[in-house]
């Protein structure tokens, strides 16, 4: 009984502390792409990127801006807690964004493959590619 109240405080306090890490946990930086990449239904060309990530106990927003022009706009749904350690990267399978970690704010966040292509990068078994990132909070 009583490593269940353990486990439940040890959850409660990572609770606590990664909605604390997303309390106005603004994080912006740069990457490049080295070939053309789909993010989501945007398509990016291969090139130098620089994004804003926004974070708050109400949405997230991630804004991807090419020169002055933004191209691309994620509201990030399944963020988790992989903690602040390490660089912050993007991970990229076939020619898709499946990962993107921001070790400043301590976040990682997936995304789906869409099902007409799924198969299809599966039968390849692609490995993936993993840009750096830079990255830091603005706070």
């Amino acid at each position: 009984m009583k490593s269940n109240h353990r486990i439940n405080l040890i959850l409660g306090l990572a609770a606590i502390l990664s909605a604390g890490l997303l309390q106005g946990a603004d994080c912006v930086g740069s990457f490049t792409l080295p070939h053309q990449t789909n993010w989501g239904t945007a398509v990016l060309p291969a090139g130098d990127y620089t994004f804003r990530f926004t974070g708050s106990a109400n949405y997230q927003l991630l804004r991807i801006r090419r020169g002055t022009q933004v191209v691309n706009m994620v509201m990030p749904l399944n963020g988790s807690s992989t903690g602040t350690s390490g660089g912050s990267s993007v991970s990229i399978v076939g020619n898709r964004v499946r990962g993107f970690h921001l070790a400043p704010v301590g976040l990682t966040y997936s995304f789906g493959i869409p099902k007409n292509e799924r198969q299809q990068i599966l039968a390849r078994l692609p490995h993936p590619t993993v840009v750096a990132v830079a990255a830091a909070t603005t706070k």
